[in-house]
Formats: C-alpha cells, structure tokens, sequence
C-alpha cells in the first residue's frame, strides 16, 4: 500500500496534534523527506508551465548542460543555480531553496551582491536586470567574469 505523501503544512498539523511520535512517523514519514534537485527543479518547472528548453534560454545555458543538471548527473555552482532561478522566475524562499539542495550557499542580505540578487529576486526581475544591477554596483556577474577595478 503506497502512503500518500503530507505537504508541509500537513506536516506540520499532524506534529503538533496529541497523537504519539510513533503514530505521527508510521503516517508521515514517507514525507519527511526532502526532495532531490532534480524533483525540486521540475516540479517549479511544471508549476511555472515552462519547458527545459524555455529554461535553457533565459538562463543563458547550453543545452547539454541544463540537462546534464535537470537530469542529476552534473552538479553547479552558485552562479549557475542563480542563473537558473532567475530563468525559472523562482522566488526568494524557492531561490534558497535551490540554493540549498544544489549544496550551495542561500544568499545572505549582509553581503552586497547577495542582497542585490534577493531584490531582484523579489521585484521578479530578469537575469539580464539582475546583471544590469550588479554591474551599476560593481558587483561581480552571475557569468563569472571578472570586472575591471
């Protein structure tokens, strides 16, 4: 008999109801696990009603390597994770979220270009608005260039 999977907020009644700790884990353990990259990136994918290939295009990534990342065979850097939120159109909290399931860092308000990203997160901004920001602060690109100093 297959479990049927709780969401979060299910979850989270189901722990803070009367029931015993082991009642509560023999209905909702099968929930209380994270999900990989790869089902996180296409379940926002399919939320969002995009395609890999739209994803490729406003992410700025080749073909083989959006795939090679969708399909869990090729990790990626910050930078690259950013750029495919920014093509996702993916919000703060899905943002840190990919951040934290690719095993990189979640942004983090104190530091400058961080905290420039989670605004243009925020404001749903384009990677080539997001780029713009960063290149009016002097920050460095979600492309990996260095700039002039």
């Amino acid at each position: 008999m297959e479990m049927k999977t709780l969401d979060t907020g299910e979850l989270m009644k189901l722990l803070q109801s009367k029931k015993s700790f082991g009642h509560i884990i023999s209905i909702g353990e099968s929930s209380m696990r994270p999900p990989s990259l790869e089902e996180f990136l296409d379940e926002k994918r399919q939320e969002k009603g995009l395609t890999i290939p739209q994803v490729m295009i406003a992410s700025g990534l080749s073909k083989s390597y959006i795939y090679q990342i969708f399909d869990g065979k090729r990790s990626a850097g910050r930078d690259v994770m950013l750029r495919i939120a920014f093509g996702m159109q993916l919000s703060v909290e899905d943002t840190q979220r990919l951040l934290t399931l690719s095993g990189n860092s979640s942004l983090y308000p104190k530091i400058r270009r961080d905290a420039a990203l989670i605004y243009a997160l925020d404001k749903k901004g384009t990677l080539l608005e997001a780029e713009q920001l960063l290149a009016e602060l002097g920050e460095m690109p979600l492309y990996g260039e260095k700039r002039n100093e």
